[in-house]
């Protein structure tokens, strides 16, 4: 019988008008993550996907790296949103980073996670 770990959780859900990081997301047991993110107003901004095997949750601090991910598309002035999958990820933790450039609006991410196999 195969192990199904799951991790939801909205870790983003704010005004931007500067540079944020969501939540970090603890996934050392976690196969498959998947970030839906959703913008609002006339937010233009640049994402990134960042990890960290050093990060202390007690601490608050560690060292965070972007990532290549495959069809992350940055917030040009109209509202938008859409989902990107990442499988196998050899990561502790992991975070979306905002880059924030000009306008108004909302920004949301929700993470999901999955962990399969025996």
């Amino acid at each position: 019988m195969s192990r199904k770990l799951v991790a939801n959780a909205t870790v983003l859900n704010q005004a931007v008008s500067a540079d944020v990081n969501s939540s970090v997301t603890s996934i050392e047991y976690l196969d498959n993550v998947s970030y839906q993110i959703a913008w609002t107003g006339t937010l233009a901004a640049t994402l990134a996907v960042q990890v960290s095997n050093d990060y202390d949750s007690i601490k608050q601090s560690g060292t965070f790296y972007p990532i290549t991910v495959s069809g992350l598309t940055a917030p040009a002035g109209t509202p938008g949103g859409y989902v990107v999958n990442m499988n196998q990820l050899p990561y502790k933790y992991i975070r979306l980073s905002v880059d924030y450039t000009s306008g108004t609006g909302t920004m949301s991410c929700v993470v999901n996670a999955k962990s399969v196999g025996a």
